[in-house]
């Protein structure tokens, strides 16, 4: 998403969270943002045309109407409406933008119902799972081989029993989009977000072995003094790495691992040749 489209998504926020947050209706508005979104990725020339700055903003408006009011709920018709008058710098950034806002609608409704803390969990356990299933984790990411329904139905399948109905719609909604060699990276991100609502700074550690309860607490105390925020950590096993640790918040990674070293010491060699 092109930087401005970033800023005007940013200063709609907070109209937005007002919105979910005076709304009764729960999953509805969720439910109607990704609908949009996916009716507009269908649909060139309509898109194309609401995302001309040269299209006067009451006819757009008019035309949202027509579409969706009889369809949607109020507060959804309302929230796309102030969408769709803003100014985006790409096609694709208005479809992010829908996205993104169903997204935080679905983390905003989970707060109201005192859900968030079980969504957080819910998270780290579906990556757990997918990192120990790699016939899972391919499957739900090989849209060549099954389609987009295929897949879901495979989560419903196997995950609509043991979540809760906002864990199951964030994993959903990871499966419509994540790569195949991404959808642990998006669910984690997931997670991130879900994390920054309560003010806290989610941390994913990957390790050769678990860490004590002392390690842990210890690095909980030293990031919490360096970022002044709440830590919470996601322990990742990665065997891989020998030993050592490799901590990642948000895009920064702070790689300690012994497989670190030895490539960097392979690189030093090769160097010097």
């Amino acid at each position: 998403m092109q930087l401005s489209s970033r800023r005007a998504l940013a200063q709609f926020f907070p109209v937005f969270s007002s919105i979910v947050n005076a709304s009764d209706k729960d999953l509805a508005i969720s439910d109607d943002l990704f609908a949009v979104q996916k009716f507009l990725s269908e649909n060139s020339p309509l898109l194309r045309a609401l995302t001309n700055p040269s299209y006067n903003c009451d006819g757009k408006k008019a035309l949202i109407n027509k579409l969706f009011s009889s369809q949607l709920n109020k507060a959804s018709v309302e929230i796309i409406t102030s969408v769709i008058v803003m100014r985006w710098g790409t096609e694709t950034d208005l479809l992010e933008a829908l996205e993104t806002l169903g997204i935080e609608s679905l983390i905003l409704q989970a707060d109201k119902a005192n859900k968030l803390s079980e969504v957080e969990k819910d998270l780290f356990t579906i990556v757990r799972i997918l990192k120990d299933n790699k016939i899972l984790r391919n499957t739900l990411t090989d849209i060549r081989t099954y389609s987009v329904e295929q897949r879901l139905s495979l989560v419903d399948k196997l995950f609509s029993n043991n979540l809760n109905e906002y864990s199951f719609k964030l994993l959903t909604r990871a499966v419509v989009h994540a790569k195949r060699t991404g959808l642990s990276v998006y669910i984690l991100d997931l997670a991130e977000k879900v994390a920054n609502h309560t003010d806290r700074l989610l941390v994913n550690v990957s390790v050769a072995q678990p860490m004590t309860d002392q390690q842990s607490s210890r690095l909980q105390e030293i990031l919490a003094k360096a970022y002044g925020k709440q830590i919470i950590i996601n322990e990742l096993i990665d065997k891989e790495l020998i030993g050592g640790i490799r901590i990642r918040i948000g895009e920064t990674v702070i790689d300690g691992s012994v497989l670190s070293s030895i490539v960097q010491a392979r690189q030093r060699l090769a160097d010097r040749k």
